[in-house]
């Protein structure tokens, strides 16, 4: 008769600890590969090599801002980026101009996967919305309770800091979580509308003023 039980105790418990890591291991690399890929990465970006013309150098500006979805520059010549999976908006300002990123500072944590964002100084929508970041959220896809699926308005005062954020565009997630729509990119046109992308229908919208001109 076969007693596992009896085999298992004659295992030198050196032996079950080793069996123990390498079977973490395993389920680490399998579980998730992004993590450890990521790691190589990083290691190998001072050697990579880029094939450029003569007259163009490509630096790295920052490191560590993995799944970036759109990248804008506001009016004072900062960089913010849109990081999906960690549902960010971060800045990354250049004070000292040497072409390498100060530090990451969290604009906005917490929300389903931002996308795009606009910087609105001023243009066609009603005065209210001037100075303001709008930023589109494509929506969560693996949790239970659905999340995002909307356009966030944060109003901005004359130093730039934000002083609102309310839900400015709504309605493409259903009470029964179903979703309709997915935004993804939303940019200012030179008319001054805001117009923001689609891929769940595959359409553009075009945001405008809905008052009357006199």
């Amino acid at each position: 008769m076969f007693f596992p039980g009896l085999i298992k105790n004659k295992i030198p418990s050196t032996i079950l600890l080793v069996l123990a890591v390498v079977t973490e291991i395993l389920i680490i690399l399998f579980i998730f590969p992004q993590v450890v890929l990521a790691d190589k990465l990083i290691q190998h970006l001072d050697s990579l090599k880029l094939h450029t013309p003569k007259d163009i150098a490509v630096t790295i500006f920052v490191k560590g801002v993995s799944q970036a979805r759109h990248m804008a520059f506001d009016d004072q010549g900062v960089l913010f980026i849109s990081l999906a999976k960690k549902g960010e908006v971060v800045a990354l300002p250049d004070h000292d101009k040497n072409g390498k990123a100060d530090q990451k500072v969290r604009i906005i944590t917490g929300h389903r996967v931002p996308h795009g964002f606009a910087f609105y100084q001023e243009g066609a929508l009603p005065q209210h919305y001037n100075h303001s970041i709008f930023i589109s959220f494509h929506g969560s896809w693996n949790r239970s309770i659905p999340a995002g699926y909307k356009v966030v308005q944060l109003k901005l005062n004359a130093m730039g800091n934000i002083v609102s954020h309310e839900d400015f565009i709504t309605g493409w997630l259903k009470k029964n979580g179903s979703a309709e729509g997915r935004p993804v990119d939303i940019e200012q046109s030179p008319e001054g509308e805001l117009y923001l992308s689609d891929d769940f229908p595959g359409v553009v919208y075009k945001i405008s003023s809905n008052q009357k001109i006199n």
